[in-house]
């Protein structure tokens, strides 16, 4: 979700800091918010693990059509609609880069979370 942004940024009208509590794909990217938020809930044994994967949503123009509705960029368009014209070819330019056989492949970070309820019904 970053690249396409990335890509955008020098076409956008400089962008408020993103807010790393706000509701979205990011909001539990603090591993040590994650815990508190489940120690808080009762649970214990929290464990954390990074796992990277490749993940995708279709050929290039599927890919460039997605990332101006979702993520950073789409919140970006939706505030200034007129600069989505003048940031298609850059974006697209970044998405080749991840162009495989089997579409658009981008890397992605996601936690592998475990925990035990202490207090279960």
């Amino acid at each position: 979700m970053r690249a396409p942004l990335d890509a955008a940024l020098p076409f956008l009208p400089p962008l408020p800091p993103a807010d790393p509590m706000a509701p979205g794909p990011f909001a539990l990217a603090d591993a040590d918010r994650v815990r508190s938020i489940l120690h808080d809930a009762g649970f214990a044994s929290v464990t954390i693990d990074p796992f990277g994967a490749l993940i995708g949503s279709g050929d290039i123009e599927q890919t460039l059509a997605l990332s101006f509705k979702v993520g950073p960029l789409g919140s970006a368009l939706r505030e200034h609609p007129q600069q989505k014209a003048n940031v298609v070819d850059a974006v697209r330019e970044v998405l080749t880069r991840y162009a495989t056989p089997a579409g658009v492949l981008m890397p992605a970070a996601v936690w592998i979370v475990l925990a035990h309820n202490e207090n279960p019904l």
